[in-house]
Parts: structure tokens; sequence; C-alpha cells
């Protein structure tokens, strides 16, 4: 019973939807939208968004400190997203070793303690990858919405 209400409270959870879209902007201004990930928008396009921030240097590049950390973003995004998936493959693969080397020879304690080691140690290395690629996408969010911020306080000399 609980994990049946457990699957119905993740389903839900992932089903929901979220959008948000300013109505208007000034000419040339980068406006933020929602669509189950961040956007950023101009004149109603989208130009970059979450998860792929490669474009968004070459908007803000006229704002030389917004394009560095327009790169920035990028850069930490790709990184991040290395560290995670490298991180899960690591846990499967010590999921995997461990549990063979476990279950091979039951009765042989030695190959028993290897495969606890493997499974413990690929959770514990692949764990603090994946959430290390985590905390980096996020810190690449967050610079992300840091150029988009001074680009549109400084992109008084660009070009329109």
């Amino acid at each position: 019973m609980r994990r049946a209400l457990a699957l119905v409270a993740l389903a839900g959870c992932a089903s929901y939807q979220s959008t948000y879209r300013r109505s208007h902007s000034a000419p040339s201004e980068l406006v933020w939208a929602y669509h189950d990930r961040f956007q950023v928008t101009r004149d109603g396009q989208i130009v970059a968004e979450q998860r792929d921030w490669d474009a968004l240097s070459g908007v803000v590049a006229c704002v030389p400190r917004a394009r560095s950390w327009a790169e920035s973003a990028a850069s930490g995004d790709r990184t991040g997203s290395v560290l995670s998936w490298s991180g899960i493959a690591v846990m499967l693969g010590g999921l995997v070793a461990g549990s063979v080397l476990i279950f091979r020879d039951t009765s042989n304690t030695d190959q028993v303690l290897l495969g606890g080691g493997v499974l413990l140690g690929g959770t514990i290395v692949g764990g603090s990858l994946a959430v290390t690629g985590l905390v980096k996408r996020a810190r690449a969010d967050a610079t992300a919405i840091d150029a988009v911020n001074l680009y549109n306080d400084e992109r008084a000399g660009c070009p329109r």
C-alpha cells in the first residue's frame, strides 16, 4: 500500500507542468520565461534555456562581462552534466559488480565482503559525483541568471 501511494505521489509530481511568459518587454531586452525549465526569450523567441546555456554567450556578446558569465554558465552546466551522468554510471556499475561478487558464491565470505565493498564504494563515489554535478548545474543556472540581468542592465551600448 505504501509503495502504491509513493508511486502515485511521484507520478503526480512529475506530471505537473508550469508555464510563465512575461507579456511586455523593452526592445532588445532579454526576458525570463518558464515552461518546465527556465528559458531566456527575446521578442517572444527562445534564445537559450536551462540545461543548455551554450547559445547565451552569443546573445549577450555585446556586454563583455555578461558574455563571460554566460560562457561560465555554459561550461559549468556541461561539466555538471558529465559529473552527474558519470556518477550515475559509477553507482550502477558498482551495483552490478558488487551484486555479481556477492551472489556468485555466497559461501565465500571474502568474496561477499569484496562485493559489499564494491557496492558501497560505487554508491559513495558515484553518489558524490552525481551530487557534485547537480550542484554545479544549479550554480550554472544562477550564473546564467546573473548574465542575463547584467546584459539587461548594460545593453544600452548594444546595437538594436
